[in-house]
Protein backbone atom coordinates (compact mmCIF):
# COMPACT_ATOMS: atom_id res chain seq x y z
CA UNK A 1 0.00 0.00 0.00
CA UNK A 2 2.83 2.34 0.81
CA UNK A 3 4.46 1.55 -2.35
CA UNK A 4 1.26 1.77 -4.42
CA UNK A 5 0.57 5.42 -2.37
CA UNK A 6 4.38 6.46 -3.12
CA UNK A 7 3.65 6.13 -7.24
CA UNK A 8 0.41 8.14 -6.80
CA UNK A 9 2.25 10.81 -4.86
CA UNK A 10 5.08 10.68 -7.53
CA UNK A 11 2.70 11.12 -10.01
CA UNK A 12 0.52 13.65 -8.75
CA UNK A 13 2.94 16.19 -7.23
CA UNK A 14 5.21 15.81 -10.32
CA UNK A 15 1.86 17.12 -12.50
CA UNK A 16 1.44 19.90 -10.02
CA UNK A 17 5.06 21.17 -9.89
CA UNK A 18 6.06 20.82 -13.76
CA UNK A 19 2.77 21.07 -15.75
CA UNK A 20 2.64 24.80 -15.09
CA UNK A 21 5.95 25.31 -16.48
CA UNK A 22 4.68 22.78 -19.87
CA UNK A 23 1.45 24.81 -20.00
CA UNK A 24 3.52 28.02 -20.11
CA UNK A 25 5.67 26.77 -22.18
CA UNK A 26 3.97 24.46 -24.91
CA UNK A 27 0.86 26.33 -24.99
CA UNK A 28 2.08 29.67 -24.01
CA UNK A 29 -0.28 30.66 -21.08
CA UNK A 30 0.60 33.62 -19.05
CA UNK A 31 0.98 33.42 -15.39
CA UNK A 32 -2.33 35.03 -14.77
CA UNK A 33 -4.41 32.28 -17.18
CA UNK A 34 -2.18 29.52 -15.19
CA UNK A 35 -2.96 30.25 -11.58
CA UNK A 36 -7.19 30.93 -12.47
CA UNK A 37 -7.49 27.90 -14.92
CA UNK A 38 -4.66 25.14 -13.67
CA UNK A 39 -4.71 26.42 -10.02
CA UNK A 40 -8.77 26.25 -9.82
CA UNK A 41 -8.54 23.12 -11.47
CA UNK A 42 -5.96 21.40 -9.45
CA UNK A 43 -7.65 22.97 -6.22
CA UNK A 44 -11.24 21.62 -7.41
CA UNK A 45 -11.14 18.28 -8.90
CA UNK A 46 -8.05 17.23 -6.41
CA UNK A 47 -10.48 18.00 -3.59
CA UNK A 48 -13.83 16.96 -5.54
CA UNK A 49 -11.71 13.82 -6.19
CA UNK A 50 -10.24 13.02 -2.63
CA UNK A 51 -13.94 13.49 -1.42
CA UNK A 52 -15.63 11.61 -3.62
CA UNK A 53 -13.40 8.91 -4.02
CA UNK A 54 -13.59 8.47 0.15
CA UNK A 55 -17.47 8.41 0.03
CA UNK A 56 -17.65 5.86 -2.53
CA UNK A 57 -15.02 3.84 -0.98
CA UNK A 58 -17.06 4.03 2.71
CA UNK A 59 -20.02 2.76 0.09
CA UNK A 60 -18.11 -0.02 -1.65
CA UNK A 61 -16.29 -1.19 1.24
CA UNK A 62 -19.76 -2.30 2.81
CA UNK A 63 -20.08 -4.30 0.21
CA UNK A 64 -16.64 -6.41 -0.14
CA UNK A 65 -13.78 -5.03 2.58
CA UNK A 66 -11.20 -5.78 -0.90
CA UNK A 67 -12.70 -2.89 -2.51
CA UNK A 68 -10.24 -0.69 -0.51
CA UNK A 69 -7.41 -2.31 -2.79
CA UNK A 70 -9.64 -2.73 -5.63
CA UNK A 71 -10.78 1.23 -5.94
CA UNK A 72 -7.57 2.69 -5.92
CA UNK A 73 -5.96 0.40 -8.64
CA UNK A 74 -9.38 1.03 -10.79
CA UNK A 75 -9.12 4.37 -10.49
CA UNK A 76 -5.54 4.66 -11.26
CA UNK A 77 -6.22 2.94 -14.72
CA UNK A 78 -8.91 5.30 -15.44
CA UNK A 79 -6.90 8.35 -14.73
CA UNK A 80 -3.99 7.43 -17.11
CA UNK A 81 -5.77 7.53 -20.29
CA UNK A 82 -6.58 11.65 -19.29
CA UNK A 83 -2.92 12.15 -18.86
CA UNK A 84 -1.83 11.32 -22.37
CA UNK A 85 -4.03 13.95 -23.69
CA UNK A 86 -3.10 16.75 -21.24
CA UNK A 87 1.06 16.24 -22.77
CA UNK A 88 -0.28 15.44 -26.44
CA UNK A 89 -3.06 17.72 -27.10
CA UNK A 90 -2.58 20.58 -29.61
CA UNK A 91 -5.31 23.18 -27.86
CA UNK A 92 -5.11 24.20 -24.38
CA UNK A 93 -8.66 23.87 -23.59
CA UNK A 94 -7.86 20.54 -24.20
CA UNK A 95 -5.18 19.77 -22.02
CA UNK A 96 -6.63 21.39 -19.36
CA UNK A 97 -9.78 19.00 -19.63
CA UNK A 98 -7.74 16.12 -19.93
CA UNK A 99 -6.21 17.39 -17.00
CA UNK A 100 -9.08 17.67 -14.93
CA UNK A 101 -10.44 14.46 -15.71
CA UNK A 102 -7.32 12.96 -14.98
CA UNK A 103 -6.58 15.19 -11.50
CA UNK A 104 -10.03 14.42 -10.29
CA UNK A 105 -9.64 10.08 -10.88
CA UNK A 106 -6.16 10.41 -9.26
CA UNK A 107 -6.91 11.78 -6.53
CA UNK A 108 -9.98 9.50 -5.82
CA UNK A 109 -7.37 6.82 -4.22
CA UNK A 110 -7.11 8.72 -0.86
CA UNK A 111 -9.57 7.95 0.78
CA UNK A 112 -9.18 4.48 0.77
CA UNK A 113 -5.12 4.59 1.73
CA UNK A 114 -5.82 6.26 4.72
CA UNK A 115 -8.89 3.55 5.83
CA UNK A 116 -6.20 1.18 4.48
CA UNK A 117 -3.76 2.43 7.16
CA UNK A 118 -5.45 2.84 9.89
CA UNK A 119 -7.46 -0.32 9.56
CA UNK A 120 -4.22 -2.00 9.79
CA UNK A 121 -2.38 -0.05 12.70
CA UNK A 122 -4.01 -0.92 16.23
CA UNK A 123 -6.33 2.06 17.61
CA UNK A 124 -2.66 3.64 20.16
CA UNK A 125 -0.73 3.24 16.48
CA UNK A 126 -3.15 4.94 13.94
CA UNK A 127 -0.91 8.50 14.53
CA UNK A 128 2.18 7.28 14.49
CA UNK A 129 0.38 5.03 10.84
CA UNK A 130 -0.48 7.88 10.12
CA UNK A 131 2.54 10.47 10.27
CA UNK A 132 4.57 7.64 8.86
CA UNK A 133 3.19 7.15 5.86
CA UNK A 134 2.47 10.99 5.36
CA UNK A 135 6.08 11.52 5.71
CA UNK A 136 6.76 8.82 3.19
CA UNK A 137 4.72 9.74 0.43
CA UNK A 138 5.78 13.66 0.78
CA UNK A 139 9.34 12.66 0.54
CA UNK A 140 8.68 10.36 -2.28
CA UNK A 141 5.65 12.64 -3.65
CA UNK A 142 7.32 16.41 -3.38
CA UNK A 143 11.15 15.08 -2.93
CA UNK A 144 11.84 12.61 -5.89
CA UNK A 145 9.44 12.92 -7.66
CA UNK A 146 9.57 16.63 -9.36
CA UNK A 147 13.90 16.18 -9.55
CA UNK A 148 13.37 12.81 -11.09
CA UNK A 149 11.16 14.49 -13.66
CA UNK A 150 12.52 17.13 -14.49
CA UNK A 151 16.33 15.22 -15.11
CA UNK A 152 14.10 13.32 -17.26
CA UNK A 153 12.86 16.28 -19.04
CA UNK A 154 16.72 17.92 -19.14
CA UNK A 155 17.85 14.25 -20.19
CA UNK A 156 15.40 13.48 -22.51
CA UNK A 157 15.01 17.18 -24.37
CA UNK A 158 17.24 17.32 -27.09
CA UNK A 159 16.07 13.43 -28.47
CA UNK A 160 12.48 14.57 -28.18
Amino acid sequence: MVVAGCFQALVGYSILAWGPVYLIRVHGMTGTELGVSFGLIAGLTGAAGTTLGGLLNDKLIQRDRRWNLWMPSLVSLAAFPFALPFYLAGETWLALTSFAVFYFLNNMYVGAMWSVSQGLASPRMRAVAAATLLAILNFVGQGIGPAVIGWANDALAPRY
